[in-house]
């Protein structure tokens, strides 16, 4: 990083619109459009998670239409397969780290968050006290410079501040969380395991992709399946699907 950005301060004008935006319905939009202009961001998502809890997602905001899709895999399957978040909780500490794709093993996390989307890395700024943490994240895209902007750090002072306040939004409705109550009420004779497993595969999942997710192995995911074909009295997941739109 150059001296002469060592200390670069925040447009007094680019913080102002922060702070009058946070709390309201446009602070991811505003905070978005303020990180571009500073850096190759596209990106931003900031959760807050306590002990063994799923992270809970208080801002997802991007151009792209798979943004909260991306923002949900990550509370729900790799939250824990973040390099970020390998360490013990302790007292009251400030962080600021630059993750990049290549730190991420190869596999359904880095596809999803970071192969797919062509982002390069993600700068994440984080307070944790204790066993709850509250992070702020910057996806950059392929056109992010080697060192974040400094001025970046300073916006992400401020956004952590304004999101220390924030509540998360209503949860927004799970799809396959509905298609697992449907085939519930449809086919009370499967397991629970086999409900999990057909309404994944339902939703376009691999048998590797379920498995991960369920951390079992793939040929267990084929046994189920079949399982639950052959108790249903279906050849294949199409007759599921065509039996609920019935």
């Amino acid at each position: 990083m150059r001296s002469r950005d060592l200390d670069a301060p925040l447009d007094p004008e680019l913080g102002a619109s922060v702070l009058a935006a946070a709390g309201g319905a446009r602070f991811g939009a505003v905070l978005l459009g303020s990180a571009r202009r500073l850096d190759a961001v596209e990106e931003v998502f900031a959760y807050r998670v306590s002990a063994d809890a799923a992270p809970q997602a208080l801002l997802s905001c991007s151009d792209r239409e798979d943004a909260q899709e991306r923002a949900r895999g990550y509370a729900q399957r790799y939250y824990r397969l973040d390099p970020l978040n390998r360490g013990d909780a302790g007292q009251a500490r400030g962080f600021v780290r630059v993750v990049r794709a290549a730190q991420i093993p190869a596999g359904d996390y880095r596809d999803t968050c970071f192969r797919r989307p062509a982002f390069a890395d993600k700068v994440c700024f984080g307070w944790q006290r204790g066993d709850e943490r509250l992070v702020l994240n910057f996806y950059r895209g392929p056109h992010a410079r080697g060192e974040p902007a400094r001025a970046l750090a300073a916006l992400g002072s401020l956004a952590m501040a304004a999101l220390s306040r924030r509540e998360p939004p209503p949860p927004a409705p799970d799809p396959l969380a509905r298609l697992e109550a449907r085939l519930r009420a449809a086919y009370p004779a499967l397991s629970a395991r086999e409900r999990q497993i057909v309404a994944r595969t339902l939703s376009g999942r691999s048998a590797a992709q379920i498995g991960a997710e369920l951390a079992i192995g793939a040929a267990s995911v084929l046994t189920y399946r079949q399982r639950a074909y052959r108790r249903c009295g279906h050849a294949g997941a199409g007759e599921f699907l065509a039996a609920l739109l019935d």
